[in-house]
């Protein structure tokens, strides 16, 4: 069978990641298999996964890792709901309804709202497919990134483009100390496959997903140099020690 190297995920896989996965396993002889792990850091707290796929500000101390990209929310909404109806919504107007939180895996809470206009829950779960049900059932409202939307579909949920909302970090993460001899060499891979090694301009958006390329020749047309002097958008790309 080979090495392999298990890559933990709780949901939302970024797109173009099972491409990567394949040419590294050509070029490296590494299988990397996909394990879903409901728990706070996708596996690597439980030894189930040799790196994982996790979205937060930043990482915990114990992990190293590379940030890849910002991503975008929507607003996930009962679709019997009038709000479903709207174009946009924003994201203060969602401090006055009842908030879904997935308290294992999630991304959106209470606190990210002003302390003196929070919303209240109105149900918790411990996954993405049970937050995505109670969102259903009309208990209340979730964001998601917008990406992880094109992935997971509900008829009965809407959603919504959100305005001034905050962008969720993605990250792929390994054990600061006792990590798969492969996990460092395969997150870096996926990096440059990300940035492709292209600055943004300057007045644009943070960056989000962008198509990843298969091709070993043009990753390596495209190769940054991490240890280049880099002006200040360059940290939303470069690999970093978390």
């Amino acid at each position: 069978m080979g090495e392999q190297l298990r890559l933990g995920f709780s949901w939302g896989l970024p797109d173009g990641l099972s491409l990567m996965a394949a040419s590294f396993a050509e070029e490296g002889g590494v299988r990397v298999e996909y394990v879903r792990c409901d728990t706070p850091l996708a596996g690597l707290d439980t030894g189930a996964a040799d790196l994982a796929i996790l979205r937060g500000d930043s990482l915990p101390k114990h992990l190293r890792g590379v940030f890849l990209y910002e991503e975008r929310r929507v607003a996930a909404v009962p679709a019997h709901w009038a709000l479903a109806e709207r174009d946009e919504l924003a994201w203060e107007e969602l401090a006055e309804l009842p908030l879904i939180v997935n308290t294992v895996s999630g991304v959106t809470f209470p606190h990210m709202w002003p302390a003196d206009r929070r919303p209240v829950v109105g149900a918790e779960c411990s996954n993405y497919d049970e937050w995505l049900e109670k969102v259903a059932a009309g208990l209340g409202v979730g964001t998601a990134p917008e990406d992880s939307t094109r992935r997971y579909h509900h008829p009965a949920v809407r959603f919504v483009p959100l305005r001034d909302a905050p962008t969720v970090r993605l990250h792929l993460a390994y054990p600061s100390h006792g990590s798969h001899p492969q996990a460092a060499r395969f997150a870096e891979s996926v990096w440059r496959e990300v940035s492709g090694g292209q600055l943004p301009p300057a007045d644009s958006a943070p960056p989000r997903r962008r198509a990843w390329r298969s091709e070993a020749r043009d990753r390596a047309a495209h190769r940054p140099t991490p240890s280049d002097p880099a002006p200040r958008l360059r940290d939303l790309h470069r690999p970093r020690t978390v």
